[in-house]
């Protein structure tokens, strides 16, 4: 019983912890939608200028990408480690 009560407790943070890294990621693409929008309108003359803002974004893109896959992979294995150990 004490067993399954720490791995209901486990999965439940786990599942909150997901949930809010899916929630800010939502949030911040959204809001990187709106600044590419918002460069593109600020810099459609300048085509230079809007390469690079818009390259920024991009590397925000990867960069978000990059660390939600990091971080997803480290709550999977966090809960392995703890279930088979």
């Amino acid at each position: 019983v004490l067993y399954a009560t720490i791995l209901a407790l486990t999965l439940e943070v786990l599942y909150s912890r997901v949930t809010r890294i899916q929630e800010n990621s939502a949030i911040e693409a959204m809001l990187l939608s709106q600044i590419t929008r918002n460069l593109l309108s600020l810099f459609v003359n300048e085509s230079e200028w809007a390469i690079e803002a818009c390259q920024i974004v991009a590397n925000q893109i990867v960069i978000m990408l990059w660390y939600g896959v990091v971080e997803h992979y480290a709550s999977g294995h966090l809960f392995w480690h703890i279930v088979f150990s």
